[in-house]
């Protein structure tokens, strides 16, 4: 993640409940970090929490949905296969690939 704004800014993860899974540090203007989370299937909410910026706006909603096939390893939390074990998608957003036709 990158700050390329004037103010400082950081990256919250939380849960359905408003349960916090994860944050970075409050970046500075100009500076970057590295946030690293696995997510179970559910409904996150993605926002920074500094000052009033997730009223302002910056906040995203994301489903992720278990992908069809996909097998975790017991007590590893990898997966058996090189591919996710979820997809993001946002809220009212389809989350296949599949254009869906006009009739």
């Amino acid at each position: 993640m990158a700050n390329d704004g004037r103010a400082g800014h950081d990256l919250v993860v939380e849960d359905a409940g408003g349960s916090e899974v994860a944050a970075t540090e409050v970046l500075a203007p100009g500076g970057a970090g590295t946030l690293e989370v696995t997510l179970e299937p559910g409904e996150y909410a993605f926002s920074c929490s500094v000052g009033d910026h997730r009223g302002m706006g910056m906040e995203l909603l994301v489903t992720v949905v278990r992908r069809r096939g996909a097998r975790l390893r017991r007590g590893t939390g990898r997966r058996s296969r090189p591919r996710p074990a979820g997809r993001l998608a946002r809220r009212g957003q389809p989350t296949s690939s599949r254009r869906r036709s006009r009739r």
